[in-house]
């Protein structure tokens, strides 16, 4: 009886029992690579398919035929293709460090308007529209709103940032 093996192509896409010739053909048509694991009875666990010599010339094969022809074409490509993807990269550290500053800053706002509301009194300042203050209260009373204006702001700032899309 020919032996059975199992094979693993992904993270979970297991496939079997094949045959030696159906693995060969997953290799071949690049649907396994060497990077993915097999089985077979005997085995103590899974092994990369490229640690089973059995299939060490399809990989071979797979792995040449994938290699694409040097030239310049492919070389500008694969540039391009990095460029672009290191541009991505930047971009999207950029947005993450504006974002962290703008979370600093309602940190900030935050600290200080609970500071003006301590030295108000919280219910003082709960109750401003019922009650007539002093300018010197109204003073604390519109810092108090100046904080919480600039939190929306920023808070609205940062869901745009979040919002914006490659």
């Amino acid at each position: 009886m020919e032996q059975q093996w199992y094979v693993m192509v992904g993270e979970n896409d297991q496939r079997g029992p094949l045959s030696e010739a159906e693995v060969n053909e997953l290799i071949e048509s690049r649907q396994a690579s060497a990077a993915d694991y097999c089985w077979t009875e005997g085995f103590e666990g899974w092994a990369p398919l490229q640690q089973v010599p059995t299939f060490a010339e399809a990989l071979r094969k797979a792995t040449s035929a994938a290699q694409p022809p040097p030239g310049p074409t492919s070389a500008g490509q694969t540039w391009s293709t990095i460029k672009s993807s290191l541009d991505r990269g930047k971009r999207g550290a950029a947005r993450k460090v504006k974002i962290a500053k703008l979370k600093m800053r309602i940190s900030q706002l935050r600290k200080n308007r609970d500071r003006l509301c301590t030295a108000l009194g919280t219910e003082l300042y709960r109750r401003r529209e019922e009650i007539e203050l002093d300018e010197d209260l109204q003073d604390y009373i519109k810092s108090i709103d100046q904080c919480d204006d600039e939190i929306a702001g920023v808070e609205r700032e940062i869901a745009e940032i979040e919002a914006e899309t490659e």
